[in-house]
């Protein structure tokens, strides 16, 4: 399991934001090192967080969501 992982996870996830419980169900690593890769890739400015009750949500920021059009004739437009 790598930072990577975590990053393609909520990039294919169905929910908006996910918490270090909905990646530990998803990933096949523990709380603890989700949670510190988390961490880290949030202050590396790779991922954004968001409080919600006294848990903190993480999702990708607009800049790594935002796809580029795959049609040459799109991206011309």
């Amino acid at each position: 399991m790598t930072k990577s992982d975590i990053k393609t996870a909520l990039a294919e996830s169905d929910r908006p934001v996910m918490s270090v419980a909905h990646l530990t169900d998803a990933l096949p690593a523990s709380h603890v090192t989700i949670r510190n890769y988390c961490l880290a890739l949030a202050e590396a400015g790779e991922l954004e967080t968001v409080k919600i009750g006294k848990a903190t949500a993480f999702y990708l920021p607009e800049s790594h969501t935002e796809s580029e059009p795959t049609d040459p004739e799109k991206a011309k437009a």
